[in-house]
């Protein structure tokens, strides 16, 4: 998006926009206690600690990373 992170409630209203000063790609939540934001950008990486816990990588959605 070129104008940041849009924040939407789960009826679809916007609650707010993170401004991100490039284009966006792709965002993440991780860190120890997943409350990081990853942001990632035209050229570079972005990383904001959250108020908020972000969905676990195998949580609902997202399958489970099979080794070997």
């Amino acid at each position: 998006m070129d104008d940041g992170v849009h924040c939407y409630d789960p009826d679809g209203t916007l609650i707010g926009r993170l401004n991100v000063p490039e284009t966006v790609s792709d965002i993440a939540f991780g860190g120890a206690e997943h409350n990081r934001l990853f942001i990632t950008a035209e050229t570079s990486l972005y990383s904001v600690v959250m108020g908020i816990t972000g969905t676990h990588p195998t949580g609902p959605g997202r399958r489970r990373r099979l080794d070997g």
